[in-house]
């Protein structure tokens, strides 16, 4: 029982080892045509023995090593190398034994099924290799029967219904075969189309560990940037215009996001209404997550404003930036989606809140991380529910590289920095824009 159950794990890994449906169906395929040949083997064995025919045992034995090759490379993703050792593993066992015993025991008969073997194993991507080998056990069984005819073992009635029989078998497998192969693409579309549509719901990192363990997914990330924006003026418009014209404002709208998120490496997390929500530093993390954050807002700003002024419609954004720790993940297992939580992501919709038309409101931990590479406009303290008295700074534009070279150029010459890699940032008084 535990080598059975250690085989059915082992059969799970291989049926685990490709995104590909049909070359996983093809691996188990594999798999348990080459355990079925190995117990057949090894059961037979002792009638060889008592028939007096141990010179069958080399044969068998490099017969058991060969499958035993085809296993391995198959656990180690390498179907078309095991397919072929193994189809040729039967068909040059098959004529060795021939060889060692005659034709009077029969074994050659055991070719008429190993033609289907490079059907069951081989994709469409690889029929010239299954018609090939299929075709070559095919020929290698028609010769031993004419042999056999010749040795007057068989007559030539048996001679023709055995060879009707090998090529109604060959031609219904590649029949068979090249239907498989037309389901196998469709098959194959299908699944790319669920794919597609599932990494626009979760992030590829976190889909392969929901495949791979099936349990929830939640991860605690010490820095993340979270940017939460807002549609100043959009229920009004909610109210004046009709359902299709107002959905199509926000496709508009958030697509744009939606492709600056990706410009960014910001992952997406949602939109509630016409709240759009996203995170920089996960599903992995980013050391620039806060710079990421900051140019993407940035830009989601410069985005909406051309967009809505062809569109006709008086909508601006205010967005809100915070930087800290949070959980991000994936749990229950309807409709479920990728999420982040924690403070971090509270404050930031309560920066949102607060912002003005068109201002991207950032926390003092967003200011002191972007350091003197950002403008900024005259910090302010504002009450915010559940955290009281907070200090805020609005997010105006990035520094030119120039003028930043510059500024650092003439900060090292004022105080009497050594080394012009150093970044000296100031603290903040309040009167300084930068």
């Amino acid at each position: 029982m535990a080598s059975l159950s250690r085989w059915l794990r082992r059969l799970r890994r291989v049926d685990d080892h490709t995104d590909n449906p049909a070359l996983r169906r093809r691996s188990v395929a594999l798999h348990v045509l080459c355990a079925v040949s190995v117990v057949a083997t090894i059961s037979a064995l002792p009638t060889w023995v008592m028939m007096g025919k141990a010179t069958a045992l080399p044969v068998n034995g490099f017969f058991l090593g060969a499958t035993a090759l085809a296993i391995w490379l198959n656990g180690q993703r390498r179907l078309d190398a095991a397919s072929i050792v193994f189809c040729t593993a039967i068909l040059a066992t098959t004529l060795a034994t021939v060889g060692a015993q005659g034709l009077g025991a029969g074994v050659h008969h055991v070719l008429i099924p190993a033609t289907l073997v490079p059907y069951l194993v081989f994709d469409g991507r690889r029929w010239v290799s299954a018609i090939g080998l299929s075709t070559g056990t095919l020929a290698a069984y028609m010769g031993l029967l004419f042999l056999d005819h010749s040795l007057h073992n068989i007559t030539t009635a048996t001679l023709v219904g055995l060879c009707a029989s090998a090529c109604a078998v060959f031609l219904i497998g590649l029949v068979v075969h090249q239907l498989q192969i037309s389901w196998e693409q469709r098959e194959m579309e299908l699944y790319l189309r669920s794919e597609r549509l599932l990494l626009n719901i979760i992030p590829e990192k976190i889909r392969d560990r929901l495949n791979e363990s099936g349990q929830q997914v939640v991860d605690e990330h010490p820095q993340v940037t979270v940017v939460f924006s807002d549609m100043v003026g959009f229920t009004r418009l909610a109210r004046e215009l009709g359902a299709e014209p107002l959905i199509d404002v926000l496709n508009r709208i958030f697509t744009g996001f939606d492709m600056l998120a990706e410009a960014f490496g910001a992952e997406k997390i949602k939109t509630i209404g016409d709240c759009y929500m996203a995170v920089t530093g996960v599903p992995t993390e980013d050391p620039d997550h806060v710079f990421a954050a900051a140019r993407f807002a940035i830009a989601m700003i410069e985005e909406q404003a051309p967009l809505t002024e062809e569109l006709d419609v008086p909508i601006k954004l205010r967005i809100g930036l915070h930087t800290g720790p949070a959980m991000a993940g994936v749990i229950g297992f309807h409709k479920f989606t990728y999420d982040v939580w924690g403070e971090t992501v509270n404050l930031a919709s309560r920066l949102q809140t607060h912002a003005d038309e068109g201002e991207i409101l950032v926390s003092r931990a967003v200011r002191d991380a972007l350091g003197d590479e950002f403008i900024f406009g005259t910090p302010r303290i504002v009450e915010m529910k559940g955290y009281g008295d907070v200090e805020v700074h609005s997010l105006i534009a990035e520094i030119d590289e120039d003028v930043r070279d510059t500024r650092r150029e003439a900060r090292v010459q004022a105080e009497g920095v050594t080394d012009p890699g150093i970044r000296l940032v100031p603290e903040s008084d309040g009167s300084e824009i930068a």
